[in-house]
């Protein structure tokens, strides 16, 4: 392993703890990537700051300088497929990422390997929920959100069942048979006791529901 591997794993391994990202940039700094090492500083800067606090606006400008300049390079290193899909940066590195059932489940491990994804929206579920609940991928997701086919069948207790989403703070879920009773069956999982959002929504939901979760469940602020 290289050196600069060896501090990407680090950063994998603690994907909520901004000092391995900043012992990384002086790193890059000393090693001729001072725009890289730049670019980590400015969003963890961002991250920590109020949303009105001075030099905010100045940041935001740099933030998006950079990354229009030098985006491709920096997603050099991961499959070809991650620079098609949506995806978003923070903290310097690839946080939230979309794609598909299949690219979770067999192409996946390459980049999950390569940046500190913690957020994923998965599309093209058709038939294969047990297969991804089942993926140990997830136990490094923070966030999830599920565009589920009305097909599918038990969504809510297939979630509810999945172990390896004990770690998850932010459920979605939406589809056109999604119902309020899986809610219930959600709230009671004993793998989601981490979750601070969950939120289905389809027509047999009423369109939409929302919850704010806090203290294992016990207060819910209602959306």
């Amino acid at each position: 392993m290289s050196t600069s591997e060896a501090f990407l794993s680090d950063i994998i391994e603690h994907p909520d703890d901004d000092a391995p990202r900043l012992i990384y940039a002086d790193w890059l700094d000393d090693n001729d990537d001072p725009t890289r090492a730049e670019f980590i500083r400015v969003q963890c800067a961002l991250a920590a700051a109020e949303p009105d606090a001075p030099g905010r606006e100045a940041l935001e400008a740099r933030e998006r300088e950079l990354l229009g300049k030098h985006w491709q390079r920096w997603l050099a290193p991961l499959p070809a497929w991650v620079r098609a899909r949506k995806m978003s940066f923070q903290r310097g590195f690839i946080w939230h990422l979309e794609m598909t059932a299949a690219q979770l489940l067999r192409q996946a491990a390459g980049v999950f390997r390569r940046a500190p994804v913690v957020s994923v929206r998965l599309e093209n579920l058709a038939g294969r929920l047990a297969e991804v609940v089942a993926c140990p991928h997830l136990a490094r997701l923070r966030r999830l959100g599920l565009a589920v086919p009305s097909r599918e069948p038990d969504v809510p207790g297939q979630l509810a069942r999945a172990a390896g989403l004990a770690n998850l703070r932010a459920l979605q879920a939406h589809g056109a048979r999604l119902r309020a009773s899986g809610l219930s069956e959600l709230l009671a999982s004993p793998h989601l006791t981490r979750l601070e959002m969950l939120q289905l929504r389809g027509s047999k939901v009423g369109n939409r529901v929302s919850l704010t979760l806090r203290a294992r469940f016990g207060e819910q602020a209602v959306g």
